[in-house]
C-alpha cells in the first residue's frame, strides 16, 4: 500500500500488478492455461484424424483454456486505487483491457470497516506434531487463496467491497485518513 498526497486529495494505492505471491501464482496459472490452449490448437491443426467432432471439441476446449488464462491474468495485473478528497471518494480499478471508476459522495458513506478473512481452525485429521497427510496444509492454502482482508463501507443502503487484500494496520492508516478528511 502506498499513500500519496496531492494538493486537493489523497491517493491510496491498494494493490498493483504482480505485488503479491497470490498474483504471481495467478500469473503462473495464466501461463499454464495459455500454453495449454496452444497445445490443443496445435493438436487440432496437425491431427491426422479427420474427425470433425474431435476438432470442434479441441477448439472449444482451447477457447475455454484461453478464457481461463485471460481471467487469471486479469487477477494478476489488478490495480486498485482510492482517491479521497473533501467531497468524494473515487475507487479506480484497472485490469488488463478495462478500467472502472466509481465515485461515492463522502457524506453518504457510513460504516467504514475492515473485514478480516476467516481464521483457519486445525483440521481434525491433521497430526499434532506434524501434518503427515497434508490436511492442514491444504486447508491453509485454500484459506490463503480464497479469503482476503477487505475494506468495506455502506453507501446508499448497500455494501461496497474492495478487492485488495490489505493488512489491519494498513486499514488503520486508511481509516485515519478517511476520518481526518471527513472532519474537514
Amino acid at each position: 500500500m502506498q499513500i500519496q498526497k496531492n494538493n486537493d486529495r489523497i491517493d491510496v494505492i491498494l494493490s498493483q500488478a504482480f505485488d503479491s505471491r497470490i498474483k504471481m501464482l495467478n500469473l503462473c496459472y495464466a501461463l499454464v492455461f495459455f500454453f495449454g490452449g496452444h497445445f490443443f490448437v496445435f493438436r487440432v491443426l496437425h491431427s491426422t484424424i479427420d474427425s470433425t467432432a474431435a476438432s470442434v471439441f479441441g477448439i472449444l476446449f482451447a477457447i475455454a483454456l484461453y478464457i481461463a488464462s485471460y481471467r487469471f491474468f486479469c487477477k494478476a495485473v489488478l490495480f486498485e486505487k482510492l482517491l479521497i478528497s473533501n467531497r468524494e471518494v473515487k475507487w479506480v480499478e484497472k485490469k488488463l483491457f478495462r478500467s472502472k471508476t466509481r465515485s461515492f459522495d463522502l457524506k453518504e458513506i457510513t460504516n467504514f470497516h475492515f473485514i478480516e478473512k476467516n481464521v483457519v481452525v486445525p483440521h481434525p485429521l491433521a497430526g499434532r506434531s506434524m501434518d503427515y497427510l497434508g490436511f492442514e496444509t491444504t486447508d491453509k492454502m485454500i484459506n490463503q487463496l480464497g479469503g482476503r482482508n477487505q475494506i468495506s463501507f455502506d453507501y446508499q443502503g448497500r455494501a461496497v467491497y474492495f478487492e485488495a487484500d490489505i493488512y489491519s494496520y494498513e486499514f488503520d492508516e486508511i481509516k485515519s485518513i478517511f476520518d481526518s478528511v471527513r472532519r474537514n
